[in-house]
């Protein structure tokens, strides 16, 4: 079984829900891309989703703002997933 968890940039709409602000640039989307495939240290396998919407998913082919929306994404798993998702500590 595969179990889903999905990343947002933090902007006071509920956490349960169609919208969030996007992990870029904090617009409302309803757009997910895959961010990670990983395993846990149970053996689950866990899909990470990030809100990102379309205009940023097109700037994914730019350098600097790909490795800016990584660093946003680690930094939300280590602060708000890593317990939940009990992550080798090299994930991220």
């Amino acid at each position: 079984m595969t179990t889903r968890y999905y990343i947002f940039y933090d902007s006071g709409l509920p956490n349960v829900g169609w919208f969030q602000a996007c992990i870029g640039c904090d617009q409302v989307t309803s757009k997910l891309s895959l961010y990670k495939k990983t395993t846990l240290k149970t053996g689950e396998e866990a899909e990470i989703y990030s809100y990102l919407c379309i205009s940023c998913k097109n700037n994914l082919q730019d350098v600097v703002f790909l490795k800016n929306y990584e660093n946003a994404c680690n930094e939300y798993i280590k602060d708000r997933l890593s317990q939940t998702l009990r992550l080798h500590e090299t994930f991220v």
